[in-house]
């Protein structure tokens, strides 16, 4: 039996290992473990390998990435392949680098290369592999981070990503669809980052915890995050509220806020030293600075210091831990 493995990506030495040719390197992985080349053809560069008794044939489309569907359609017809035995390797902006999905369809989540191919085959229900290459830009800024190079520590990771990337795909041809997304989907528990701090109680709504993503305030192990963002056990979140930057390690990934007392059991406040002295400082360059024999400060006055050492968006800032009743608006 055959099968259709397409890795999108763009040709050019300029694009070469960017964000938006993952699949480009998924396949080049997958064709140097197996010891087979690529060699240039209508609509792309393919690459043959026998696996067990069944045919793959590897493809890396040569009409960029918006005429996608094109290739696929191409080498579909001329291979006599039919649409479920067709699996497309896409980058995703809203998962995490490195992660790894298997879908039976879907929609295009405005990715041009699948929106393309579902115009072309007048359908959307194809498998696709989706590997998370993260969203860590800034507003505006999304096509120069999908364009551009990975990271050092995402290169440090990228082997071990592209083997598991690897067998995903050769589940698929040897055991399905189905079977395949049972143990490729299998995954540590997950939670959104703005739901999380609102669990974990270290903003009082939701609402203020986005906010604070939004504006940059919020970071998972040292990359800005968006309130979509997700966390898993493990991850360290930081929380900058100047001018100190507070560092929680998440032990469960929850989306339910829970009491004070089980705060612990959900996160680790993992906050260095140094930020605390820091902290310690501002509070007392506070109060040198007031002019001496003024006395201790009004409450107006309290009130426009708190306003200066607290960013106006974390007046709820929760994390003293309360223990508030946990009906709280989410």
């Amino acid at each position: 039996m055959k099968y259709l493995i397409v890795g999108l990506g763009n040709i050019g030495e300029e694009y070469r290992e960017t964000r938006h040719n993952i699949g480009f390197m998924v396949l080049d992985a997958l064709a140097k473990a197996s010891n087979i080349v690529f060699s240039d053809g209508r609509y792309g560069a393919t690459a043959h390998l026998s696996l067990k008794g069944q045919q793959l044939i590897l493809l890396k489309p040569s009409t960029y990435m918006n005429l996608s569907g094109n290739a696929v359609r191409y080498w579909m017809q001329q291979e006599k392949i039919p649409l479920e035995n067709v699996l497309i390797v896409v980058d995703d902006l809203a998962l995490p680098f490195g992660t790894l999905r298997l879908k039976g369809k879907g929609s295009d989540a405005g990715h041009n290369g699948l929106k393309h191919i579902a115009a072309t085959l007048g359908t959307q229900n194809y498998a696709r592999l989706r590997f998370g290459i993260g969203n860590d830009f800034p507003k505006g800024g999304q096509i120069d981070f999908v364009l551009g190079h990975f990271d050092e520590e995402a290169m440090k990771l990228m082997p071990e990503r592209l083997e598991v990337a690897q067998e995903i795909i050769k589940s698929f041809c040897l055991a399905g669809l189905n079977n395949t997304m049972i143990t490729t989907n299998k995954r540590m528990p997950e939670a959104r980052i703005d739901k999380w701090m609102w669990a974990a109680r270290i903003f009082k709504t939701r609402t203020i915890a986005a906010e604070a993503c939004k504006k940059g305030r919020i970071s998972i192990n040292g990359a800005q995050a968006k309130p979509a963002r997700t966390v898993k056990p493990g991850d360290v979140v930081q929380v900058r509220k100047p001018p100190v930057t507070y560092s929680f390690k998440v032990l469960q990934a929850i989306e339910k806020r829970v009491g004070a007392k089980l705060v612990p059991d959900v996160m680790e406040n993992v906050t260095t030293p140094d930020q605390y002295e820091l902290l310690e400082m501002s509070k007392i360059s506070g109060f040198v600075d007031r002019a001496r024999g003024t006395g201790r400060p009004t409450k107006k006055e309290r009130r426009d210091l708190d306003e200066f050492f607290t960013p106006e968006y974390m007046d709820d800032f929760d994390f003293d831990f309360d223990d508030e009743d946990d009906n709280e608006e989410e």
